[in-house]
């Protein structure tokens, strides 16, 4: 369907896309089930009445440019590309089904969303149905400034199906509302979820041993990961460490927060008492002076921005663990390399679950002011969710990432575990500000937490704390 562009936004971006039509797992969960294969198809589930149509609408989805709209529409499937042949299936049976059409638009960038969904929200005008949002950035402003409603009562929406996040609305609930959805319908999602690899090759010659039966036995830890690198990582004798040397692990610094997350960390809660704000904690300063002091040894550790020198120390064998998002993985279709999947090593053997967590590009999506039929949009939403569960998540999981990527049956069964447990943090989601992610910042400019803190804990606090005086007086 054509894709409709009101709005042309340039700006230099975080993220960079890496196709054409598209960027909470238990240490004891070791069954090989395929679980993102669905078991059940929508028309199985679908209990919206078969009568209901909304002859005519356009559904109109707006994201961030320049790449968000590509994730919810393609006009024409790319021919062999599974994603985009699953977005246009998927696309054309909910506009079948409610005769409708599905179009998508730009509504600014990462960081300015409430900015330019404004003025339709000031025109009245039910232009906009849905705002696919990247949350980091964009989901708080767009509270505070009342262009968003909470999903809260949209008739159709079922939060039990497999096909919805519920760490989203469970974690991220303020004061009994629910602002965003988050699931397969957004699968961009499972594209910058964070993941470790690691060079097979490496992991032989260092004789690591069975990596996969540790994870499957809860023992995949920070602490072993720290260890098995070190054990891994050599200089080439020119006394020089660079990018020729060997390496425990590469690690592309857009993905560092995924540390906190990988120990299940929650750094921000809202309650009736108000906010909960843990930047400090003592669980965070010890992670900072430890597991961040390793990522900032580069005896050990290979740190930059990006997948590109990360993917060459990587597939030339001169490194052992890589940590990443799944975007990656189209930078290294044609290496030779055989390289494996794990989730995020967790905090200790204690620890219930492996976690890990998603980039904002993974989007969430909310409802604007001006949406008039919050009945109707949750009937498409759902119906799009539950397609996007019987077409795109197959797409992605089983013929892209088992079929092109991996290399092994295990690193399937580890995706299972990674896709099983994608964390959402409200320190994270409703934090507006880049700079204000306490692990990355200090592990970048090599600062310790509680200078680095108490120079920002004024402006960050104001941050939640406004997010919090709105919700619960309004």
């Amino acid at each position: 369907m054509k894709r409709i562009v009101l709005l042309i936004f340039a700006c230099s971006l975080l993220f960079v896309s890496f196709a054409s039509c598209y960027r909470p797992g238990s240490g004891n969960n070791t069954e090989s089930s395929k679980t993102a294969v669905p078991s059940l198809t929508s028309e199985n589930i679908n209990s919206i009445p078969p009568e209901l149509k909304f002859q005519g609408l356009s559904f109109d989805i707006g994201a961030p440019g320049p790449t968000g709209p590509d994730y919810f529409d393609c006009d024409s499937p790319v021919s062999g590309d599974q994603i985009s042949e699953a977005i246009y299936t998927r696309n054309r049976r909910v506009e079948e089904r409610f005769e409708i059409t599905i179009n998508s638009l730009i509504i600014g960038g990462s960081g300015n969303a409430a900015e330019y969904l404004l003025p339709y929200i000031k025109s009245g005008d039910d232009v906009i149905d849905i705002m696919a949002t990247a949350f980091t950035q964009s989901a708080k402003p767009l509270i505070v400034n009342d262009l968003i409603i909470p999903w809260n009562g949209a008739k159709y929406i079922n939060l039990s199906q497999p096909w919805w996040n519920t760490s989203i609305t469970e974690t991220l609930s303020l004061n009994n509302n629910y602002y965003f959805l988050g699931g397969d319908i957004n699968w961009f999602t499972f594209a910058v979820t964070s993941a470790f690899f690691f060079n097979k090759k490496v992991a032989e010659e260092y004789q690591i041993g069975d990596i996969y039966q540790i994870v499957k036995d809860g023992n995949w830890t920070q602490e072993l990961m720290m260890t098995l690198a070190k054990s891994a990582s050599q200089e080439n004798g020119d006394g020089v460490r660079d990018i020729k040397d060997k390496y425990g692990l590469c690690v592309n610094s857009h993905h560092l927060e995924s540390f906190v997350y990988g120990r299940g960390m929650q750094l921000v809660s809202f309650s009736d008492n108000g906010v909960d704000c843990r930047f400090d904690s003592e669980e965070m300063v010890d992670l900072i002076d430890g597991l961040g002091s390793f990522l900032k040894n580069n005896e050990y550790v290979w740190l930059d921005d990006g997948n590109e020198t990360l993917t060459q120390i990587f597939f030339d064998d001169r490194a052992l663990f890589a940590c990443a998002g799944f975007n990656a993985c189209e930078e290294w279709r044609n290496q030779d390399s055989n390289f494996g999947i794990l989730p995020l090593p967790k905090a200790s053997e204690k620890q219930d679950k492996y976690y890990t967590y998603s980039d904002q590009w993974g989007m969430a999506l909310a409802i604007p002011m001006t949406a008039t039929d919050k009945d109707r949009t949750g009937a498409i939403i759902e119906t799009m969710a539950q397609y996007s569960y019987e077409y795109i998540r197959p797409a992605w999981y089983e013929k892209t990432l088992t079929g092109k990527y991996t290399r092994d049956d295990e690193s399937e069964e580890m995706l299972d575990i990674i896709y099983s447990n994608v964390l959402y943090d409200p320190g994270y989601m409703f934090i507006t500000n880049l700079e204000w992610m306490p692990f990355t910042n200090c592990v970048k400019r090599g600062e310790g937490l509680i200078s680095w803190y108490d120079a920002r804990k004024s402006v960050i606090m104001a941050n939640f704390k406004d997010l919090y005086d709105y919700v619960w007086d309004k």
